[in-house]
C-alpha cells in the first residue's frame, strides 16, 4: 500500500507505468501561473510557482524503499530562479534574482526528467517597485495572486477555505465516529456496522428494538416508554389494570365492574352496597303482602317495609305485623310501598 499522500501515490504508479512499458520513465511538467506575476529589477522577489510537476523514482536494491527525486530548475527569460523547492505535483518556491532588464518574460520549468515546459509572458520586470493586482473575484478567502501573505480574506470559526476561495464549514467530528458532523447537507462522521445504531454523542452501540412497543425494555437496558398510572406494561403495550381494593360493587377503572348488589340495594361512590330506606307514607297503611307495618317514627306517622328486612324501620324496637290483616288492623287507611 502506498503510504505517501494520494497525489505523490499518483504520480509514481504514472512514472512507474510507463518505466514498464518503454523502459524510460519520463514526464513532462507544465506551467500555469506564477504568482505574484511581477517584481522590482532592484531586488529578489518570492514567487510561486503553479503547474503540473511530477517527480522522478530512483529504483533502489530489493527490500528498500524507491527513492523520490524532485529537483526541479526554473527561468525567467534566460535568468534562472534561486532557491527552487518542490512543495507538491502543483506547487513550486523560487525566488525571481535582482538584476534582470525591465520587460516581460517567459517562465520555464526543467524536470527531474530533463523535460522542459514554458509559457510566455508570464513575468514582469519592473524598474521600481512592482504593485501586484490581487485576483480576489469571486473569492473570499485564500491566496490574491500577489504572492507570500497575500490573502482575499479569512474565513470566520467554524470554516475554513476551499481550494475556491469560498469558505466553507468544518466538519466538527472530535470523539465522533458517526452521526451529522455539524456541516448539514447530509454530511457525516460516518455509519454504524449492522445491528449497531448512532448515539446521540456521535457513538456506535447497541440499536433500541421498540417498533410499535409503547413500553418495556428496549433490548439495550433503557425503555420503550412508560405506562401512565393505574395501567401495567404487558409485551409491549400498555394495558388498564382493574382496580377492585376495598370494593364490591360498581366500576373497576376498566371498563368492567367490580360486583353488582341485591335487588333493592345501591352502590355508593366508594364501591360499597347500601340497603334500601322507606319513605314514609302520608297515612297508616294496609301493607301489601311482602310488607310489614313498622309502627311509628315518633312524628305520628307510620310506613311499612319489606317484611325480609324489618330493621330498616326508622324505630328503635319496631312492632312489624306479617300480614296485611294485622297490619289494617293498627294501622288503618290504605298502605304506600315503601321505596327503594
Amino acid at each position: 500500500m502506498c503510504s505517501r499522500p494520494l497525489w505523490l501515490c499518483l504520480v509514481l504508479v504514472a512514472v512507474l507505468s510507463v518505466g514498464c512499458s518503454s523502459g524510460v520513465s519520463v514526464l513532462e511538467p507544465a506551467v500555469e501561473g506564477i504568482e505574484p506575476n511581477c517584481g522590482d529589477r532592484a531586488a529578489d522577489t518570492a514567487v510561486t510557482v503553479l503547474g503540473t510537476l511530477p517527480v522522478k523514482t530512483v529504483a533502489s536494491h530489493e527490500g528498500s524503499e524507491a527513492a523520490i527525486v524532485n529537483t526541479y530548475r526554473a527561468w525567467v527569460g534566460a535568468r534562472e530562479l534561486l532557491d527552487v523547492k518542490w512543495v507538491d505535483g502543483h506547487t513550486l518556491t523560487a525566488v525571481v534574482p535582482p538584476g534582470i532588464e525591465a520587460g516581460t518574460y517567459g517562465l520555464t520549468l526543467q524536470s527531474p526528467f530533463d523535460t522542459r515546459a514554458t509559457k510566455d509572458a508570464l513575468f514582469e520586470v519592473r524598474a521600481g517597485e512592482c504593485h501586484c493586482t490581487p485576483k480576489c473575484a469571486g473569492k473570499a478567502c485564500g491566496n490574491d495572486g500577489c504572492g507570500v501573505g497575500g490573502t482575499c480574506g479569512t474565513c470566520p470559526s467554524g470554516t475554513q477555505c476551499s481550494s475556491a476561495g469560498t469558505c466553507d464549514c468544518t466538519p466538527n467530528c472530535a470523539g465522533k465516529t458517526c452521526g451529522d458532523d455539524g456541516c448539514g447537507m447530509g454530511g457525516t462522521c460516518g455509519t454504524c456496522p449492522s445491528g449497531t445504531a448512532c448515539s446521540s454523542a456521535g457513538t456506535c452501540g447497541c440499536a433500541p428494538t421498540c417498533g410499535d412497543r409503547e413500553c418495556g425494555g428496549d433490548g439495550c437496558g433503557g425503555t420503550c416508554g412508560t405506562c401512565e398510572a393505574g395501567w401495567a406494561c404487558d409485551t409491549g403495550t400498555c394495558i388498564c389494570m382493574p382496580n377492585c381494593s376495598g370494593r364490591g360493587c360498581g366500576s373497576d377503572g376498566c371498563e368492567g365492574t367490580c360486583g353488582t348488589c341485591e335487588a333493592g340495594w345501591s352502590c355508593s361512590s366508594s364501591g360499597a352496597c347500601s340497603p334500601p330506606t322507606c319513605t314514609p307514607p302520608d297515612s297508616y297503611a294496609t301493607c301489601d303482602v311482602d310488607y310489614s307495618y313498622c309502627g311509628l317514627n315518633g312524628q305520628g306517622i307510620g310506613w311499612c317495609c319489606p317484611s325480609t328486612h324489618p330493621h330498616l324501620c326508622d324505630v328503635a324496637e319496631p312492632s312489624c305485623y306479617s300480614t296485611a290483616a294485622e297490619a289494617a288492623a293498627i294501622c288503618g287507611g290504605s298502605c304506600q310501598e315503601c321505596v327503594p
